[in-house]
């Protein structure tokens, strides 16, 4: 469930900042290099993220990610002007940075939390998960953008980090 409300917040507001860059560039290179954004960061990440989900607490460094761009897009609220355009790309590069580190913590985590003969069927769900809620999160996002604006799905996008970490914390202290 965790994974399910964080990742509809990865993909919410998609619709709302493509339109915000091509509102306010009038390019739609802008909205290129968004997407490039969203795939290129965590690649320069990620050679040095095993050593780190291998040597630290795999829940720690998922819960500091979430934190991390729970807070950091709330930074998309300041891209008002042509001029400031250039903190949609830093934040997006940091957000993607931040799921660098938490996508490997979390798939790693998967072979503690379920028995192995139920592993393939985790792994399946877990990327299945993801490839729903990309059509799911950008199309319920670019509704909310339409219906309330921008900035409401930004700040939902937001609020779904800090409430994966609560679903996950719930989650766990029910199964305690």
């Amino acid at each position: 469930l965790g994974q399910i409300v964080s990742q509809l917040g990865d993909w919410f507001n998609a619709i709302a900042l493509y339109s915000l860059l091509y509102e306010l560039t009038g390019t739609a290179t802008s909205v290129a290099l968004v997407i490039v954004l969203q795939l290129l960061p965590a690649s320069f990440v990620t050679p040095f993220v095993g050593m780190v989900v291998d040597r630290f607490d795999r829940r720690k460094i998922m819960i500091a990610a979430d934190i991390v761009r729970g807070v950091v897009i709330l930074g998309l609220l300041l891209v008002r002007t042509p001029g400031t355009v250039w903190i949609a790309y830093a934040v997006l590069i940091v957000a993607v940075s931040a799921t660098g580190f938490f996508e490997p913590a979390k798939s790693a985590t998967i072979p503690t939390v379920v028995a192995r003969e139920d592993l393939v069927t985790a792994n399946a769900l877990s990327t299945a998960t993801w490839s729903v809620m990309l059509a799911v999160g950008a199309s319920i996002g670019g509704l909310v953008a339409a219906a309330f604006g921008r900035n409401t799905t930004f700040i939902l996008n937001s609020l779904s980090f800090f409430a994966s970490r609560s679903e996950e914390h719930t989650s766990e202290l029910q199964s305690h």
